[in-house]
């Protein structure tokens, strides 16, 4: 695949409903783990392995310091400048130019494009997302947030929301990581009020969120939580409690809930099956 560092000279500009902003990256490097716009910009092109060579000069690729370009037929990765030099070729002047590999007609692709995102994010989620495109690295969250607190919960699972919209596997993964990562997970009123009210994410987020409360269970819960929370997230945790102890499942500890979620997003997870505080609803 291409080196991470290598972003390419395409650039794509992306909006979200809900804010008056385009955000900007670099194509081939958002490419490279979204899905959903790989599909949209890239669904043809091959991936690039270390052996590979152009199809043009048979020199091998460098991302770092060549631009490379791609057919939007047949997906075959070439140098740029060869592609270039290739359509000087006066036949190909004359005739227009042709794919070399599959002989379609070449269509060079967009050096800037633009998509609308139908789904509402929240900016700063979306920005630390481009952050870690750039960086590799999650942005903390600010200081003033109590890591065991719901409001910190709330930053991670926006980001989530991202990472589920965009059907980035990789940031998703960083995500999880980052909220397991202090011992304990927080599910409070605002987070659920933003999943289970106003409808802001995914049915995984909100079947995450049920399981991790489910972990702080205890005698009268629900007669309590049915005070504070809203009906849709009480009513799916009894929907949650009752399969898994029908099917006579054991109580699980936030341990078992990282390990199961860690391995669904394939990114491995916890070992053992206690580990951690606990989730709780605050």
């Amino acid at each position: 695949m291409l080196n991470p560092s290598s972003t390419g000279n395409k650039v794509l500009c992306f909006k979200i409903p809900n804010v008056n902003r385009r955000f900007t990256v670099h194509q081939d490097l958002i490419c490279q783990t979204s899905n959903y716009f790989k599909r949209r910009l890239q669904r043809h092109r091959r991936p690039i392995f270390p052996a590979d060579e152009c199809c043009i000069c048979t020199e091998p690729f460098n991302p770092t310091l060549q631009d490379l370009t791609f057919c939007t037929h047949c997906g075959q990765n070439m140098h740029e400048h060869c592609i270039d030099a290739w359509e000087r070729v006066p036949r190909n002047v004359v005739s227009g130019s042709k794919c070399p590999m599959c002989r379609a007609r070449w269509k060079s692709p967009r050096h800037l494009s633009c998509v609308n995102i139908e789904t509402e994010l929240d900016v700063e989620a979306v920005q630390s997302y481009l952050d870690c495109m750039y960086t590799g690295t999650l942005k903390e969250v600010s200081a003033s947030i109590p890591r065991n607190s719901d409001q910190f919960s709330l930053v991670m699972l926006k980001r989530w929301a991202v990472a589920s919209a965009l059907e980035d596997a990789a940031f998703k993964a960083q995500v999880l990581t980052a909220l397991f990562a202090n011992g304990r997970v927080v599910i409070g009123i605002e987070s659920v009020k933003w999943a289970f009210v106003e409808r802001k994410c995914s049915d995984e987020i909100r079947e995450f969120m049920v399981d991790v409360s489910l972990t702080g269970i205890e005698s009268g819960w629900f007669k309590e939580m049915g005070k504070r929370f809203p009906e849709a997230f009480v009513s799916q945790s009894a929907d949650g409690a009752v399969r898994k102890w029908r099917n006579g499942n054991n109580r699980r500890g936030l341990g078992d809930v990282r390990r199961d979620w860690m391995r669904r997003v394939g990114a491995g997870g916890g070992e053992g099956s206690g580990g951690g505080e606990g989730g709780s609803s605050a």
